[in-house]
């Protein structure tokens, strides 16, 4: 049984990255600032989140880009970034969805650090992915490349880049797409306090990884297979899922390339 999201089934998405898209870990300055540009193409000129003229540099930028880890996805031909996301850590640096001032955002993660006095809490948030994305993908391609494999292939990294820096829980703070999109790849969060407006209604939402992933198992996803296939181009590593600080390793994917 195949899965369709936004008109394309989604049925070889590990075959997709190994034609047209590449996803990688920004490792260095300038992939990190590809990173930055992208976000400032779409959420400065392509939503209007942000307002462009802060960012004289085109590069939308906050203070928590220092204290997270950046990944993208590009395509493949040309090397266009065409998505990005990122992980915020809690390593004393406070959390973005902390800035809006939820009392029950607050009591939820001091819970979950109490009952998890080892735990390591990451954000996930700056999903982005460009509105220009058809033009920007080669007409040359053998199967159809959609936004929705960008979506797929930086939650495959974010799971990859959280399993080698022992990352526990995700937090996040999600609009009703990403929800529903999550959901039927098997992902499945928490509600963590009241909707919040920020650029429109967002759900504060937290689980932990191995919930996360159970579900996305369970769910029988490409996800699955895609996350334990990524291997960036420069890591130099022979095993891809080899924890980088050894203190973790990710339950290994045996799930077939398919959406079901």
């Amino acid at each position: 049984m195949s899965f369709s999201v936004g008109g394309t089934t989604m049925n070889n998405l590990s075959a997709i990255y190994h034609e047209s898209l590449l996803a990688q870990c920004a490792q260095d300055p300038g992939a990190v600032q590809d990173a930055l540009r992208l976000r400032y193409q779409v959420y400065c000129l392509e939503r209007g989140y942000e307002d462009y003229s802060r960012f004289p540099d085109h590069m939308e930028t906050d203070e928590y880009d220092d204290a997270a880890t950046h990944v993208l996805v590009r395509n493949r031909s040309d090397g266009t970034t065409v998505g990005t996301s990122r992980l915020v850590f809690d390593d004393g640096h406070g959390l973005p969805i902390r800035t809006h001032g939820s009392r029950s955002v607050e009591q939820q993660l001091a819970r979950t650090r109490q009952l998890n006095p080892s735990c390591r809490i990451a954000e996930v948030s700056r999903f982005a992915v460009t509105r220009t994305f058809s033009t920007l993908m080669s007409q040359q391609q053998s199967v159809m490349v959609s936004s929705r494999h960008v979506t797929m292939g930086l939650v495959a990294l974010l799971f990859r880049q959280s399993w080698e820096s022992g990352v526990t829980h995700w937090t996040a703070l999600l609009n009703a797409a990403l929800i529903r999109f999550f959901t039927r790849v098997g992902i499945h969060f928490q509600p963590i306090g009241p909707v919040i407006n920020h650029r429109g209604a967002r759900q504060p939402v937290m689980a932990s990884l191995d919930a996360l992933w159970s579900g996305v198992k369970a769910e029988g996803t490409a996800l699955a297979r895609l996350a334990g296939q990524l291997v960036e181009a420069d890591a130099g590593r022979s095993d891809p899922r080899r924890p980088v600080r050894g203190e973790r390793r990710g339950p290994a994917p045996m799930i077939e390339d398919r959406i079901a």
